[in-house]
């Protein structure tokens, strides 16, 4: 009986540590990555195309206006995607890691190293917030971002439980292909982009 008893104890004080296991994910699969990818990647190039492409210069800047060496902001044409900062730094912390959101935010949208940001709050007299405007110099030299990625060819490099390197076929405009790694990791539940990747285009 005592034999039993002593059983039933190691039993039941091993019960959480096997719902543990039970619960326990492996490394991540080329399947799953693939799905992860397909969720994030689109909206984090157009996140590129916004931040590092001439995408967001209105039309009409002058070529003067381009080579002027002060800081020269223009508001963003009505089809950008954002219209405010907040929106557009909370759209950043979605796809990409806090590190990854410092180091964009000070290109974009913070006053660092004696520059101007890229981008900053149009107001009307009582400080709110009507619009977006863009520096349209060479002071922020864009991007020429053509990469587009086959979400169908990534695959994992490397995997643990917060940590993904995956890799992706990418393709410029004039044929040029490259595998990318991405860096990926885990912040309050949700995967993020820990690396550079300069993609405009998600295909697949």
């Amino acid at each position: 009986m005592k034999r039993i008893l002593a059983l039933i104890l190691v039993l039941t004080a091993a019960l959480p540590l096997l719902s543990g296991c039970a619960l326990f994910k492996g490394p991540i699969s080329d399947g799953e990555i693939r799905e992860i990818l397909g969720e994030i990647l689109p909206g984090a190039a157009e996140l590129n195309r916004c931040i590092w492409s001439d995408y967001p210069i209105p039309s009409g800047v002058s070529e003067e206006d381009r080579k002027s060496t002060v800081s020269l902001y223009k508001t963003v044409e009505a089809d950008f995607p954002y219209h405010d900062l907040d929106s557009f730094m909370a759209d950043v912390q979605r796809y990409y890691t806090a590190e990854m959101s410092v180091i964009i935010a000070e290109y974009a949208f913070d006053n660092t190293d004696n520059s101007m940001a890229r981008f900053c709050n149009l107001y009307d007299d009582n400080r709110k917030v009507i619009d977006l405007r863009v520096d349209v110099t060479e002071n922020h030299p864009p991007f020429n971002l053509t990469a587009s990625a086959d979400i169908s060819t990534a695959r994992v490099k490397r995997s643990t439980g917060s940590i993904i390197d995956a890799e992706i076929e990418t393709a410029t405009a004039n044929g040029k292909t490259n595998t990318l790694t991405i860096n990926l990791l885990k912040e309050e539940g949700a995967w993020k982009i820990n690396s550079y990747n300069w993609i405009a285009e998600v295909k697949g």
